[in-house]
């Protein structure tokens, strides 16, 4: 889904996607160590600067981690759709 930064600090748009998963990470901190690391591999952003891939946990074991992102109008729209 296009989305516009949701920040408000920039003109930047977003192809933003959702998925739910299972994994078998110890805790939180693992999980997001090994999104982290994803994107370092695989060029979070590139020479210019624009983020290429951005990977964050916004709901984890049914925890919200991060309330901005999930009231969020796209989180919404593709949460809904997702569950």
């Amino acid at each position: 889904m296009d989305s516009p930064d949701t920040s408000g600090h920039t003109d930047s748009r977003y192809a933003n996607r959702l998925c739910a998963g299972w994994c078998d990470c110890p805790d939180y901190w693992a999980l997001n160590a090994a999104l982290k690391e994803y994107e370092r591999e695989h060029g979070r952003a590139d020479s210019a600067g624009v983020v290429a891939i951005d990977l964050d946990i916004v709901i984890f074991d049914g925890e919200i981690i991060r309330k901005g992102t999930y009231e969020a109008p796209y989180f919404q729209y593709l949460y809904t759709d997702l569950v």
